[in-house]
């Protein structure tokens, strides 16, 4: 291995490393003030901060204009950065702007009045984010992920210490959620440029401008996309369920997504810059081999949140969320596969293939909506959750086997990737879920039915693990990670 490939090697597992870190840290503390939240909050209350959560989410994905990918893809940083600056700040105050005024009748089209002043408070966040996207992007393309676990943790603590003041003083609800969360956007955002070491630098070239756009409205199509099909449940089952209905719907969704959270934000930090940067490998051993390690660790982790729903949901936030275990039972699965979804669409926007990526997204969406309303009638909260199961299983994951072959990918391979992980962590499920019957404590079947699992695929898997750890960027002969 030469210098180059070796300084790129320990760049990406560095980054990996920390990004990890950062993920799980984040989870564990996300999980400990869930449950305070949980005991503190109504499911009414919970629910009507979902409907606000969900519009900012939305608007936040549109206001980046994909300018954060484009810059951690581009070879002249430095000469870009003033541009996109300008850009995603412009695209942060315009819809900020437009979602505080519009907050009534954005609350009302969701069925939920309640959630006026939430999705006000929420749209001022989005003005600051954009004003962080060259700092954020600069970080992520040196693999400096130690840095941003420094700001994910700033703004976590900050944002969830006004949160908890505010609904505890005040009894401000989801409001006082709202609020917290703009502090901690306002946190971060400062936090970001002292990490990069730079000051807001704005500037304007016409032909940049233009670059970046074209480039840039299919990701943010796309990032649109993606969470309206995250999202799109709240006003569906708002209208047909009910906010009490949708509080559970939400709490087991969260829940769903751990692996995502955990594992899909850590592999999603260092993928695009390095798929980026070994482009003269062969990419359908590059896509093949990230595949099977994140699958040999998404996979085990959805079926144990699937067959250890009840006892999940009973242990860490009490009998009277018992109703949100059966949606959790089916959205376990959905969470595994959404670490996947993840790994592909960074692998083809490092592609340039950003279209790919927004016509799959736009295929689950028109098929997802339908799927949800009549889940929803059907089966409540559980159909709603088999309806996501179903879409992505007959639609999307076709779409994005489809989409990786059009780009040259060799496609045969990437299901041999996945049988060893996904037999391992059925047999380790079914392990699991037979030990937990054994007790009719929850802490204890949580406990056995985990222990269980994690014996039986360990024994199971734990050689290939290691050695698919073990990966060499092998073959590169790329720059040195640099601005």
């Amino acid at each position: 291995m030469s210098a180059t490939e070796a300084s790129l090697d320990r760049a990406v597992k560095s980054g990996l490393t920390w990004s990890a870190l950062n993920s799980l840290l984040l989870r564990v503390g996300s999980l400990v003030v869930g449950i305070v939240l949980a005991r503190l909050l109504t499911p009414s209350e919970f629910g009507t901060f979902a409907v606000a959560l969900t519009v900012q989410t939305l608007v936040m994905s549109l206001s980046d204009l994909g300018l954060g990918t484009q810059l951690i893809r581009t070879s002249h940083f430095e000469a870009t950065a003033p541009t996109i600056a300008t850009l995603g700040a412009l695209s942060g105050a315009g819809l900020s702007a437009a979602v505080v005024l519009a907050s009534p009748v954005i609350a009302a089209g969701m069925g939920s009045a309640e959630a006026t002043s939430a999705i006000a408070v929420l749209g001022a966040t989005i003005a600051l984010g954009g004003l962080g996207v060259v700092p954020f992007a600069l970080l992520q393309r040196q693999f400096r992920q130690g840095h941003l676990l420094a700001v994910t943790a700033a703004d976590f603590l900050c944002g969830t210490t006004v949160s908890i003041l505010l609904i505890v003083q005040l009894d401000m609800g989801a409001l006082g959620l709202a609020c917290g969360r703009l502090v901690g956007q306002a946190v971060a955002t400062l936090l970001l440029f002292v990490a990069a070491r730079r000051r807001p630098r704005f500037g304007w070239d016409t032909d940049l401008a233009s670059e970046s756009v074209r480039f840039g409205i299919p990701i943010a199509g796309a990032n649109v996309l993606s969470w309206a099909t995250l999202g799109i449940p709240t006003p569906v089952i708002a209208h047909g369920a009910g906010l009490v209905l949708l509080g559970y719907y939400v709490l087991a969704f969260n829940v769903s997504s751990w692996p995502m959270t955990v594992l899909g934000q850590a592999i999603r930090a260092v993928a695009l810059p390095g798929f980026s940067r070994t482009t003269d490998q062969d990419q359908s051993v590059v896509l093949r081999r990230s595949l099977r390690l994140t699958w040999s660790i998404a996979a085990p982790a959805g079926v144990a949140l699937a067959v250890l729903a009840e006892p999940v949901i009973r242990t860490l936030y009490g009998d009277r969320w018992a109703a949100a275990w059966p949606a959790l039972a089916a959205l376990g699965i959905f969470g595994a596969v959404r670490v996947a979804f993840d790994l592909f669409a960074s692998f083809l926007l490092a592609h340039g293939s950003s279209r790919a990526v927004f016509v799959v997204q736009l295929a689950w969406l028109v098929t997802l909506l339908p799927a949800l309303v009549v889940g929803v009638r059907v089966g409540g909260i559980l159909g709603a959750a088999l309806a996501q199961v179903v879409v992505v299983t007959v639609v999307s994951v076709p779409m994005y086997v489809r989409a990786l072959h059009g780009i040259g990918v060799d496609t045969s391979g990437l299901a041999g990737a996945l049988v060893r992980p996904t037999a391992a962590s059925a047999a380790a499920g079914a392990a699991g879920w037979l030990a937990s019957q054994a007790f009719s404590t929850p802490p204890l079947a949580l406990a056995a039915g985990a222990l269980a699992g994690l014996l039986v695929y360990g024994s199971l898997m734990g050689r290939q693990l290691l050695d698919e750890a073990d990966i060499r960027l092998r073959g590169s002969r790329r720059a040195p990670v640099t601005p």
